[in-house]
């Protein structure tokens, strides 16, 4: 505010071509506060006024404390502007320093060491869940050997003619037929006695 009302004046004195040319440089130096805004903190405990132009006697917008953070948009004689949450306005110069106070600093730290924590906590939930599980899958890969080692056993059992018993039982069979048949041929070959009746 403090800026735009120099430049008025300024324009106002000079003539066409340099008017032009100051609203140009006014234009510019605009966009360049506004593009450079840099965070900074309010120093000190104090309570600061954020008013709606570079003096005491601008209505007051609301009041800043210690570890405000405020985007720094432009420096005047003795005022600074800066832009606050939804508000933009100015505050003495000197009560701003670059890096957040302890008390904020701590508190920062406090609730990154508690959400490290939780992460934490989760990631050994985690880890014990993948215990568990590396445990069963371990008992039944153990439990799967065991069956293929003994369906190794049974197939090498097989390969080498542990079926004899089955074989021998078969021979037997085919033996007793053939005789079963032999004597059966014998005993139809016989001649049969008549006998005579009186």
């Amino acid at each position: 505010m403090f800026f735009h009302r120099a430049a008025r004046r300024a324009v106002r004195g000079a003539g066409p071509g340099a008017a032009r040319a100051l609203a140009l440089l006014a234009c510019f130096a605009l966009g360049a506060s506004a593009a450079r805004a840099e965070k900074s903190w309010v120093q000190g405990e104090v309570r600061l006024n954020l008013r709606t132009g570079p003096g005491t006697e601008f209505r007051i917008l609301e009041a800043l404390k210690t570890g405000d953070a405020v985007e720094l948009v432009e420096r005047a004689e003795g005022w600074t502007r800066v832009r606050h949450g939804e508000h933009e306005g100015w505050i003495p110069e000197g009560y701003l320093q670059p890096t957040a106070p302890p008390a904020v600093q701590v508190d920062a730290l406090t609730t990154e060491v508690e959400t490290l924590r939780q992460e934490l906590a989760t990631l050994n939930a985690e880890a014990a869940g993948l215990r568990e599980s590396h445990a069963e899958l371990t008992a039944r890969e153990a439990k799967q050997s065991s069956e293929l080692e003994r369906l190794r056993r049974e197939n090498n059992a097989f390969r080498t003619g542990a079926r004899w018993p089955e074989w021998f039982a078969g021979s037997a069979l085919l033996t007793m037929g053939m005789l079963l048949g032999v004597l059966v041929r014998a005993v139809a070959a016989r001649p049969r006695i008549r006998r005579v009746r009186l």
